[in-house]
């Protein structure tokens, strides 16, 4: 790239990765380089690669180079950890940046074994363990802010440690970099002055200069100010004065305040413009083929196809030997226009894993539902024993499940007891390797209450705040209590609620609309701020099952039991790179039915619903009409007991449709 007067920022932290200490979105980080005629915009998230999916989507969208990278927080032995005061071991910022294919494998490896092994209170790593491994090949590292080695090093006299450090750093990665950085602040400027002296000294002119972006515009510095406050642990000596992303003649604006050699300010930018130049454009694996775990097909076989066969009219023969020959016929015709379907969508492996997992599941005698979704609908996933729906039965329309005009990959959640979810993990383990297999992770978001009733503390107990003592916590929990809820159905298949966002109240209720006149600022930050993400955790059932090591598609994590999980969120890894995931939805209500079979001395055989009466005017009579469905698998609600009396359920169709009609997606309530 040939690009006069530019440079490229290449120390960018996003809010999905840097969580409560960055209020930038991607997609404004993107569109912050397309504004700008900046050819490439790098991020890198302390300790953590959430975001890098998403990223280099958008930069593909507009035609921007995606560099993707991390700040890793580096120390001398991330194996000590110890919750004492005695533990004083420092943590100092490292920028990494994936230069190739390899370079983002070996990132991968780092943030996973800093974010898992090495995790205590952050993500840790040392940079001789990445040497030792051989992580740093395809990685161009950076020296990082104030809070990196070589600054802190050179800042408290201690030369010779700053030497060894960049030694030891340019024998670790394929190149080593020295960074400065253009805030506007005399203590910052002897920080570069120092840098670029000791650059001399090394004989290098490998010198860049960065931002340390957590917010897109200067304008954004207050809300980021109130954002930093709400969440806890800060880093211990950061500051965000000229945090924000930079044009070149930014960056020649504020280091020409200050004195210090302008030449050497305009030769680091031009340098990132060489690493940026010298980065590949890295396949993450965007929309590949599908990445079914590895199923063994018996030599008998010629392929998965010929296989899922074999095993559909096997069950088949199980499922309907007592049916007469006229039903028989009916569910064999529908078979034959199921199974071209399967195969033309390339299903058969997926089924096969539906059912290896199921049989193992009730080989151990843990309790599953009968179907969850669309998948009932799916004759032949009947007869493979992975639901219990004879969707022919019940006049179920596989095209729901299941049509040629479908691009993506089935998705059949799979309800377990709760107590034993586990155990299904394990299991999964034990089939396609434990190294294959990984939860999805999720993010919480900073709900609009929360945020108006934090972002009001903060400006109500600030001294130099506007509200000063003006917004007591009364008003904070009146306002909040005005933002209503719509009710949905959850991954569980529960009822929850989601709240409404402060815009669309705002434009509908006056006496907000009243407080918003009388404290603007303290609106405007819940608006910029509301639905940024606050905390990672596991997602409740998604888990990943994958030909290969998943490491080797995202970078792994802990959960807060310390058990591993994907760094990327749902999406990401299902639909942007083709992974495989199987919800495993542990509900409570398995769990309470198997206790009370195994109170009445009874097997889940004995209530199996293909054989069960459903005929039973008792049933109706003493629970349904009178609508005693608490404990009754989402009838629980006053809307659905309601209904069932309303309705004088008299038979198993009216159940049905009481439950389809009471079910909350798309409907709104206010409360």
């Amino acid at each position: 790239m040939d690009l006069e007067n530019n440079f490229v920022n290449l120390h960018v932290h996003t809010a999905i990765g840097s969580l409560l200490d960055s209020i930038a979105k991607i997609p404004d980080v993107v569109k912050f380089a397309v504004d700008n005629n900046q050819p490439a915009i790098a991020i890198t998230d302390h300790g953590y690669m959430s975001g890098f999916v998403d990223f280099v989507k958008e930069c593909k969208a507009y035609g921007i180079k995606p560099i993707i990278g991390e700040e890793a927080y580096e120390v001398d032995n991330a194996l000590e950890k110890a919750d004492t005061k005695d533990y004083k071991q420092p943590r100092y910022h490292l920028i990494l940046l994936a230069k190739n294919k390899k370079g983002l494998e070996n990132l991968f490896k780092i943030s996973s074994w800093a974010a898992t092994d090495g995790f205590y209170k952050k993500p840790l790593i040392e940079v001789e363990r990445i040497k030792e491994n051989g992580w740093g090949e395809g990685i161009i590292a950076c020296s990082a802010c104030m809070i990196g080695r070589i600054s802190k090093m050179l800042e408290l006299g201690k030369k010779d440690e700053a030497k060894k450090f960049y030694k030891l750093a340019n024998e670790t990665f394929d190149d080593f970099y020295l960074e400065i950085q253009s805030h506007p602040n005399e203590y910052q400027m002897q920080l570069n002055n120092n840098i670029l002296e000791f650059a001399k000294e090394m004989k290098t002119d490998k010198i860049i200069i960065t931002t340390d972006a957590h917010m897109v515009r200067k304008e954004d510095q207050e809300a980021h100010n109130i954002f930093v406050k709400i969440g806890t642990e800060r880093e211990v000596g950061e500051t965000y004065d000229g945090c924000y992303l930079q044009t070149y003649q930014n960056v020649l604006d504020i280091c020409s305040e200050y004195d210090i050699n302008i030449d050497l300010i305009k030769k680091a930018m031009e340098n990132t413009l060489k690493i940026a130049d010298s980065i590949e454009n890295i396949d993450i694996g965007l929309h590949q083929d599908n990445q079914m775990p590895i199923i063994d097909i018996p030599k008998e076989f010629e392929n998965g196809d010929k296989y899922v066969e074999h095993l559909i009219w096997k069950g088949f023969e199980e499922r309907f030997s007592h049916l007469s020959e006229e039903k028989r016929e009916v569910r064999r015709q529908r078979i034959l226009e199921e199974l071209p379907v399967i195969e033309a969508l390339h299903y058969s492996e997926y089924f096969i894993m539906l059912q290896l997992l199921t049989n193992a599941a009730k080989a151990k005698g843990i309790p599953l539902g009968y179907s969850r979704g669309s998948g009932g609908n799916c004759l032949c996933l009947y007869c493979l024993g992975v639901t219990q729906i004879d969707s022919v039965r019940w006049k179920l329309d596989f095209s729901r499940f299941a049509n040629l005009g479908r691009i993506s990959m089935a998705d059949y959640d799979m309800d377990i007891s709760r107590n034993r979810r586990r155990e299904i993990i394990e299991i999964s383990e034990e089939l396609f390797g434990k190294e294959n297999v990984a939860p999805i992770c999720t993010f919480n978001t900073l709900s609009t209450k929360v945020a108006i009733r934090d972002i009001g503390k903060v400006l109500d107990e600030d001294p130099e705040s506007p509200y000063y003592k003006k917004i007591p916590y009364n008003l904070r929990d009146e306002v909040a209590k005005m933002i209503p809820t719509v009710k949905t159905i959850d991954d569980l298949g529960e009822e929850t609620e989601k709240e409404e966002t402060l815009q669309n109240v705002l434009s509908v209720n006056p006496k907000m609309t009243r407080v918003y006149e009388q404290f603007p600022k303290w609106f405007y930050y819940v608006l910029q701020l509301e639905g940024l993400p606050k905390s990672r955790g596991r997602h409740a059932a998604g888990t990943i099952i994958a030909p290969r090591p998943v490491v080797e598609y995202a970078p792994l994590c802990q959960d807060k039991d310390g058990a591993s999980m994907l760094q990327i969120e749902m999406h990401a890894a299902m639909d942007d790179l083709s992974l495989i995931k199987m919800d495993f939805l542990g509900l409570k209500t398995l769990d309470v039915i198997d206790d009370a079979l195994k109170i009445a001395g009874l097997t889940w055989d004995d209530v199996d619903i293909n054989h069960l009466n459903l005929d039973d005017e008792g049933v109706y009579n003493n629970i349904y009409k009178n609508g005693h469905t608490v404990g009754v698998f989402q009838m629980e609600s006053l809307e659905a007991r309601k209904m069932c009396v309303q309705a004088k359920a008299n038979d198993v169709e009216d159940v049905i449709a009481i439950n389809a009609a009471n079910r909350p997606r798309n409907k709104r309530w206010i409360s």
